[in-house]
């Protein structure tokens, strides 16, 4: 009961509100109910549906969904903004979001594959794919340090690094002898 009256005061900005909400949704119990019967804000949903990742750049906090989606939502007074789904985006269980506040990037576990996309105009960029050379293979996560895109691919522990400008490859980095997949 503590959380609830803790919740419902003013001590926590729109955003933390709905990352808190986000969590519940995810977590399941009464956040899925409120997301459920469409309660999370007067003007109506967030196109949330069982959330995977979350990640904001500061002006924008950024939801991957189970059904292959991306919700865009207003990080300074918790707007939604938009829903990114479909073609050209072809979205495939996201696993990790990261932006720099230009660009978004989502890893594609199920495809192999990265997408790209314009961070004020959700417009589609490119979609990095898996070949012979970058080894995308069920990537679970991205960040970025300088102009260079580090992936995480869980289906052959190994790490991709790319350019973040183009997409190119520019090396991998494979596990230390010995280990092997399956960390779980």
């Amino acid at each position: 009961m503590k959380l609830f009256k803790k919740l419902n005061s003013k001590a926590f900005s729109h955003v933390e509100m709905l990352v808190i909400l986000i969590t519940l949704i995810a977590l399941g119990g009464i956040g899925y109910y409120v997301y459920k019967h469409n309660l999370s804000h007067a003007g109506g949903g967030y196109d949330i549906s069982r959330p995977l990742s979350i990640y904001s750049d500061g002006a924008s906090v950024w939801v991957a969904n189970n059904n292959n989606s991306i919700t865009q939502i207003n990080a300074s007074n918790g707007a939604f903004v938009r829903l990114l789904s479909g073609k050209p985006y072809n979205f495939s269980t996201v696993y990790s979001i990261y932006s720099n506040g230009t660009n978004v990037w989502t890893t594609n576990f199920a495809s192999n594959s990265l997408t790209e996309f314009n961070a004020k105009s959700g417009a589609f960029k490119t979609q990095v794919k898996t070949n012979s050379t970058n080894k995308l293979s069920e990537p679970v996560g991205v960040a970025m340090s300088g102009n260079n895109l580090w992936v995480l691919n869980y289906g052959n522990s190994i790490t991709t690094k790319l350019s973040s400008a183009t997409g190119g490859y520019l090396g991998i980095f494979k596990p230390i002898t010995g280990f092997t997949k399956g960390y779980r």
